[in-house]
């Protein structure tokens, strides 16, 4: 092959990796794509965890806690969950006896709908802060 050859043929490897990848990108999206992606599946774990916590401990005490730090006391967490992005604490207010509300600062929207399986009240979502009003359960 001549020098020609090998320079067209080096072109045309180097064009079809780059499609390859910028087709994968596509796809999957990019490195920090995903990483946002990440962050906002951390984000609704943190919030079904906390909701799950706040759920116990109305069971327990008849009462909403009054802040988060209450149910760290009750030896749910070591320290209450932080946004995995900034660091910063959930937003936690309580609305009525039985109802409150959670807030979190998401980096994209959700996507798609929740599968029909669940009836997860924090999966939908906008991208930036929101906030879900949640009833607790009356315990049985």
């Amino acid at each position: 092959m001549s020098v020609t050859g090998r320079t067209i043929m080096g072109i045309v490897l180097t064009v079809a990796a780059a499609a390859a990848i910028a087709g994968g990108m596509m796809i999957v999206g990019s490195p920090g794509d995903a990483r946002l992606r990440r962050f906002d599946d951390r984000r609704l774990s943190d919030l079904r965890s906390i909701a799950a916590s706040i759920e116990m401990y109305f069971t327990r005490k008849q009462v909403l806690p009054a802040s988060l730090e209450d149910i760290t006391k009750e030896g749910a967490w070591p320290t209450p969950p932080v946004d995995p992005e900034t660091g910063a604490p959930y937003d936690y207010r309580v609305i009525t006896e039985k109802r409150y509300e959670l807030c979190a600062t998401f980096s994209r929207a959700a996507e798609g709908d929740p599968p029909t399986w669940t009836t997860d009240q924090f999966w939908a979502h906008t991208a930036g802060r929101q906030c879900f009003g949640v009833d607790v359960k009356e315990p049985k």
